[in-house]
């Protein structure tokens, strides 16, 4: 699934009557954000309740909404990490004073910044790899997977799959670039 924070996409949310859209919202950012939860110390439930409570905001403000997001006074994505990154910090706050633990809170906002573009990162490649993966055939995909991500020697892809070290090459050369031109227009799409 093509599943980007496009302006059909949140237009689509601002109706409420479509639910695939809202779907379509959680599966794209649900893992990103258990990433970023989860890299700040927080356990699953912690995680889980942080990204309810960041949803129902979400919801919230697209109830609000009289017209469509306006992406030209706030990226999506820079009003998303606010609302993170203020969700993580007010659960991380009551979990000291519940708990009184010595939780990390002396984390910047700077690092939690840095956490959320990495995890957003990683959220982007890995979706421009499935959609890759989709585009090829398995033995291609599965040349460029072995030398450009595991890592291994053109020589031994070649033997494993029973193919010349230049098919492996030109595989690895051909999805590499694909990869690429999806994570662009997703990183357009976006914002």
């Amino acid at each position: 699934m093509d599943a980007e924070t496009s302006v059909s996409l949140l237009t689509r949310m601002r109706g409420f009557r479509d639910k695939s859209a809202w779907r379509e919202f959680h599966c794209t950012y649900a893992v990103m954000l258990m990433g970023v939860c989860k890299r700040f110390g927080l356990c699953d439930a912690d995680a889980r309740d942080a990204i309810q409570n960041l949803l129902i905001s979400v919801h919230a403000k697209f109830k609000s909404l009289n017209r469509p997001f306006d992406r030209s006074k706030r990226p999506f994505k820079a009003w998303l990490k606010t609302l993170t990154r203020n969700k993580v910090v007010d659960l991380i706050r009551d979990q000291r004073r519940r708990k009184n633990l010595a939780m990390a809170y002396a984390r910047t906002l700077v690092e939690l910044e840095e956490v959320f573009e990495e995890e957003t990162r990683k959220n982007l490649l890995d979706r421009a790899l499935l959609m890759a993966s989709q585009e090829f055939e398995p033995t291609t995909y599965q040349a460029f997977e072995l030398c450009a991500i595991e890592g291994r020697k053109p020589k031994e892809v070649a033997q494993f799959l029973g193919v010349t070290r230049n098919v492996v090459y030109i595989s690895k050369h051909k999805v590499l670039k694909r990869v690429r031109e999806i994570v662009d227009r997703l990183q357009e799409q976006e914002g």
